[in-house]
């Protein structure tokens, strides 16, 4: 089933990861609609974690760097428009503070958060170079979890946000335009 591509989702994927290959010849990770994050602990944020995104995790933990590496993530702390490098993207976590091994982890230069205050990550896209070692698993896949901000030493800084699934916002637009028909009649 092909998902409605307007719809909120995040598209870890558009190509495969250990080989290179895809439409475009470097893995591409694409966040389709702002990720908004409430913050519960000051502290610096270095990672955007996807929760439990991997359901399989393997052997190893593998981060493939941001390629090219000028790339930033748009963000909005507290109101402020910033740009962060991003450095890479991790397959799976190691058990750290609130990260497990099926977390993925995409990486971007430290940032001071403060408690209270909200954090926004930006839509847009974002390639990656390959490696045979990443988990074969999320080639192709899309992720429509629960994604939450984390300090270098694990700790969770924001509340989980659910990353609306596709399908369920195009369901209820189907059926906002099927009560609307009906009344109309």
């Amino acid at each position: 089933m092909r998902l409605n591509p307007r719809a909120p989702k995040i598209n870890p994927h558009s190509g495969n990861f250990n080989t290179g290959t895809s439409t475009v010849n470097t893995p591409t990770l694409t966040i389709t609609q702002d990720i908004v994050l409430n913050i519960t602990v000051s502290q610096n944020a270095r990672y955007l974690a996807f929760d439990e995104w991997v359901v399989s995790p393997d052997a190893n933990q593998t981060s493939v760097a941001a390629t090219p590496t000028s790339q930033s993530l748009s963000v909005v702390n507290n109101a402020t428009v910033a740009s962060r490098p991003i450095i890479g993207l991790f397959d799976n976590g190691s058990n750290f503070g609130g990260v497990t091994n099926n977390d993925g982890l995409l990486q971007f230069s430290d940032t001071t958060v403060a408690n209270g205050t909200s954090f926004t990550i930006k839509a847009g896209s974002y390639t990656f170079a390959s490696s045979v070692n990443f988990n074969p698993a999320l080639n192709g896949t899309t992720f429509t979890g629960n994604v939450f901000l984390v300090a270098p030493a694990g700790t969770r800084l924001s509340d989980f946000t659910t990353v609306p699934e596709p399908s369920a916002a195009l369901l209820s637009l189907l059926g906002a335009g099927f009560l609307l028909l009906r009344r109309k009649r």
